[in-house]
């Protein structure tokens, strides 16, 4: 996901808005951090990322402004854009997570009850990496 916001921002007239839900256990997970807020900042308002920490044993974590807990629904519906022919959503993570959000990786259809499903998205509009 990092080389694609990476070739976003140095695009010179690029549009294209993203928001990056990333999840992770715990601060220290987080890969590529600070390329990732150079990204942000070079974008002019054009991406976001909202960090996901699932580790509850520090909660609260000190210092710490981003999500708890798990890529979900509701953070779906809160951040990202809603299902339109306009939207891609790009799914990349562990099996589970696929299951949770649009099936399995390996299977082109979105999965009935999955979290894309039950927002609106369809098989166009969902990028299974």
């Amino acid at each position: 996901m990092y080389q694609a916001l990476h070739e976003i921002v140095n695009t010179p007239g690029d549009t294209l808005e993203v928001v990056l839900l990333y999840g992770n256990k715990t601060v220290k997970d987080i890969l590529v951090r600070e390329e990732l807020e150079k990204a942000v900042e070079m974008s002019a308002g054009r991406i976001k990322v909202v960090h996901v920490l699932s580790d509850k044993t520090n909660n609260p974590i000190p210092g710490w402004d981003g999500e708890v807990g798990r890529v979900d629904e509701e953070k779906v519906k809160k951040y990202c854009f809603p299902a339109a022919e306009d939207v891609l959503t790009f799914v990349c993570g562990v099996p589970q997570l696929y299951d949770v959000m649009c099936g399995p990786r390996t299977e082109p259809e979105v999965k009935q009850g999955s979290v894309l499903a039950n927002l609106g998205y369809t098989k166009m509009m969902i990028c299974k990496m």
